[in-house]
């Protein structure tokens, strides 16, 4: 039997489901310190971290974000304003989008700088399957990490 790396599987499920993105739930079941140590923080401003067994788009969710005092762990709300032309009405909520994949638009323009940029700590993350289930109509969730033991990793952020 070949033995895989695990962080290729990672990659090669990120990029088979369609490009390097991360649906909307993940967890973060690791400690603060841990996301402290692994990237060197200057500033934590977010109080008592409790791990995160499903973080959703337009709840808090701690990010390691650049400051002009160095790196700070902060929380912050999941998710960016939907460009109005792709609100159902002009008046309907902003339920926001978590993936922006087509940086040329001009809506996305004014987050694509460096100070807008930030690494989002995670310890696993799921993507839906493309069948549904038969029975239930819905589609299965798969969940991915580094390895069984769910060590800390982070995505990209804006």
């Amino acid at each position: 039997m070949m033995n895989v790396n695990p962080k290729k599987q990672l990659y090669a499920a990120i990029l088979t489901r369609g490009g390097a993105h991360i649906c909307n739930l993940y967890n973060l079941t690791t400690n603060q310190q841990a996301i402290r140590d692994f990237v060197a923080l200057t500033h934590d401003s977010i109080g008592n971290l409790e791990p995160i067994l499903d973080a959703y788009p337009d709840r808090p969710a701690p990010v390691v974000r650049n400051t002009d005092s160095g790196l700070e762990l902060a929380r912050l709300t999941w998710g960016m304003p939907t460009p109005v032309e792709h609100l159902k009405t002009p008046d309907a909520p902003d339920t926001g989008v978590t993936n922006v994949r087509k940086t040329w638009i001009r809506h996305w323009q004014q987050w694509l700088g460096v100070e807008h940029r930030c690494v989002v700590p995670a310890t696993a993350f799921s993507e839906y399957g493309q069948v549904p289930d038969p029975l239930t109509k819905r589609k299965p969730r798969y969940w991915f990490a580094l390895d069984q033991t769910q060590p800390l990793f982070f995505f990209a952020g804006i």
